[in-house]
């Protein structure tokens, strides 16, 4: 039986309704629905006072998501999860599905590289990795953990890791968004704070100059943390910050403290003989291809060299949107790029969005210019079919880049 009691799964669900409600995941997002939403918030439209407002469509499609993350179907319960008429009660099914044996999750990519991907976890698996990084964040602050601040989605891999199952294994209390936000925006840390970002929200605190008390570490993941800015914030008080790599397919795969460090596999891994592959120690045949390229110092620590190539097929040929957006971003009016693959509905090529170096030259100007380039620099398989000019790339709730 899982450890997870009604508080932490009613965080988790908060999380995922108030991300598919306000479309978040595929933006900043902003936190009305959360800030609104508890325990007694009606599912149904037809409901007084829902702080939801959603039809049965969408009400059917959260309940797929809920069912999915908590892989209720190993229970058999999925279908309660519709007779619901609260929040309260869906906690109610999810709980009363781990009880019944549902220990498994099931975590969503951020679909950063592609169509999003939907990955199975083990709860033994995901307990391991926060068992074996808790004594390493006690070390780093020089004492016990004493809250968790918790500024990423819960609902998300990352986040459900040291934001749910962290504080749920050593019984801590947790402030959470939009509070936890608030907090980091004036600078109201506590000591013994763990606070867990990501690298955008820690690049915002390092440009506002927020001050932290002597005892805080942070947490950051989802992707490269620019080296300057821990010593930016160790300069305003952060004691440190521990970087954890992984993915939406392993979950943490690593972790180092300083930017310069490899990183240290974690207990729970083992480095196949290939070096391609990771194996659970738990179970050797149990293996996953390595989701970036590594280059090994030893069995237990590794530098990373760069994501693995992401090639897609357009219109029969290989092409490699991340080199394809480099290229773009080379351009003297470009300041940057980001290049994906349509969704099914918008067709089967590429397609661009670019932030122009000068704010001031028009958006109709600057695909111009893109456009002429593109077709004397790219191959026709290469060339986006559509470009969105912006003032800023768009990301999601985790500081990832997001379909537009």
């Amino acid at each position: 039986m899982s450890m997870l009691g009604r508080t932490f799964i009613s965080r988790c669900l908060f999380s995922l309704i108030a991300a598919k409600l306000d479309g978040s995941d595929r933006g900043q997002g902003h936190f009305g629905p959360l800030a609104n939403m508890g325990l007694d918030t009606p599912l149904r439209a037809d409901e007084a006072n829902s702080a939801l407002n959603i039809d049965s469509l969408k009400l059917m499609s959260l309940a797929m998501d809920v069912s999915t993350l908590f892989q209720i179907p190993d229970s058999g319960l999925e279908d309660y999860l519709l007779r619901g008429q609260t929040i309260g009660d869906w906690v109610d099914v999810v709980m009363e599905s781990r009880n019944s044996g549902a220990q498994a999750l099931a975590f969503t990519s951020s679909g950063s590289t592609g169509e999003p991907v939907t990955y199975r976890h083990e709860w033994i698996d995901l307990l391991d990795e926060v068992r074996d990084l808790a004594p390493e964040f006690a070390a780093h602050l020089g004492q016990s953990i004493a809250r968790v601040v918790v500024c990423v989605p819960t609902h998300h891999i990352y986040g459900f890791l040291f934001g749910i199952v962290l504080p749920a294994v050593l019984d801590l209390p947790v402030l959470d968004r939009p509070q936890a936000m608030l907090t980091a925006h004036s600078g109201r840390f506590s000591d013994g704070d763990l606070i867990v970002g990501f690298p955008w929200f820690w690049r915002a605190l390092a440009q506002a100059g927020t001050q932290f008390s002597e005892s805080c570490i942070g947490l950051s993941s989802t992707g490269p943390l620019d080296a300057d800015i821990t010593p930016r914030l160790k300069a305003k008080g952060l004691k440190a910050m521990i970087e954890i790599h992984g993915s939406s397919e392993t979950a943490g795969i690593g972790y180092r403290s300083h930017s310069s460090d490899p990183y240290t596999l974690m207990n729970r891994w083992r480095v196949g003989p290939d070096k391609a592959r990771l194996a659970r120690n738990r179970d050797l045949s149990d293996t996953v291809l390595l989701p970036d390229r590594f280059d090994w110092v030893d069995p237990r620590r590794y530098q990373l060299r760069g994501r693995l190539d992401q090639a897609i097929q357009v219109a029969g040929y290989n092409v490699y949107p991340d080199r394809i957006a480099m290229q773009i971003a080379r351009h003297p009016d470009i300041d940057q790029a980001y290049v994906r693959l349509m969704r099914p509905g918008e067709g089967d090529r590429l397609k661009a969005y670019v932030v122009p170096s000068d704010e001031d030259l028009p958006p109709a100007e600057v695909k111009k210019r893109l456009v002429k380039w593109c077709r004397a620099s790219l191959t026709t398989a290469q060339m986006p079919a559509v470009i969105t000019v912006g003032s800023a790339l768009p990301m999601n709730s985790l500081g990832k880049p997001a379909d537009w």
